[in-house]
């Protein structure tokens, strides 16, 4: 079976165990599954959800012809607070936000 059946036929069973009304016990006994299985699936997608919750990167273009000339900005990422100053290394940057959406 290939992963994604088993994924799609796991989503079913999470669905139907979750609308039963049943503990996660019952239902594994009702329906000739063990317990430790399907909690397995269940956090298995959970931390699929919980990826895809993550923060997403948006592309920004400046279409001002006459741009604003700015000495610094301050950049947010989760509690941290960065600020860069005109002239700044580029390089640097990168590695200090990697190293930020590392910690958030």
């Amino acid at each position: 079976m290939e992963n994604t059946e088993l994924q799609k036929q796991w989503q079913k069973r999470i669905t139907d165990y979750r609308n039963s009304g049943l503990t996660a016990v019952a239902w594994s006994e009702k329906n000739d599954c063990s317990v430790v299985r399907l909690k397995y699936w269940i956090m298995k997608f959970n931390r699929a959800a919980k990826k895809s919750d993550e923060t997403k990167w948006a592309k920004v273009e400046i279409v001002d012809a006459n741009p604003i000339q700015i000495s610094s900005i301050s950049i947010y990422v989760g509690a941290a607070r960065i600020e860069v100053s005109s002239g700044f290394e580029a390089a640097l940057l990168e590695d200090v936000l990697r190293s930020a959406v590392r910690a958030c």
